[in-house]
């Protein structure tokens, strides 16, 4: 009997992690064009998932000063648009930034924050407020409601 193993080569592993998929039962779902549901969700046995009331998902247009960078200066590059970013979602929004991703930042110039408002979390039309102000901003390049996935439910 032959035997197959996985060892790092492109479609090979490909083929690996697509097997292991299919055999653990878990399956990502993709809605097709004219279905129902605008969003991908991910689904299996027992999956499930929230929107957590008045947080955001937010990402900040590239900074081509960051990409164009290397080495040291583009950490600190990037260490700045974060704070000055987070600061305007504080002042402008009201947000509390929960968490910055600075490897995001780092890598593609882009400032992205996971961001809470408790007034949001609240009042329901307050939250659909924020999502429509986020969303017209032209700093910013797009903002989703935070959502909670849990992919193996417990009993």
């Amino acid at each position: 009997m032959e035997e197959h193993r996985c060892r790092g080569q492109g479609r090979v592993v490909v083929v690996c992690v697509a097997f292991m998929l299919v055999v653990s039962g878990l399956f990502i779902y993709l809605p097709a064009k004219g279905e129902a549901g605008g969003s991908a969700t991910v689904s299996s046995a027992g999956s499930q998932e929230k929107t957590i009331a008045g947080e955001y998902i937010v990402m900040f247009h590239a900074k081509s000063r960051i990409t164009s960078s290397t080495g040291e200066t583009r950490r600190a590059l990037a260490a700045l648009m974060l704070e000055l970013q987070g600061e305007y979602l504080a002042s402008r929004y009201g947000f509390a930034v929960v968490r910055s991703y600075d490897a995001i930042a780092e890598t593609t110039g882009k400032g992205m924050f996971h961001v809470r408002s408790d007034l949001a979390a609240r009042d329901r039309n307050m939250e659909e407020k924020l999502l429509s102000l986020l969303g017209q901003d032209l700093l910013i390049e797009s903002v989703a409601p935070n959502r909670e996935q849990r992919l193996i439910s417990t009993p």
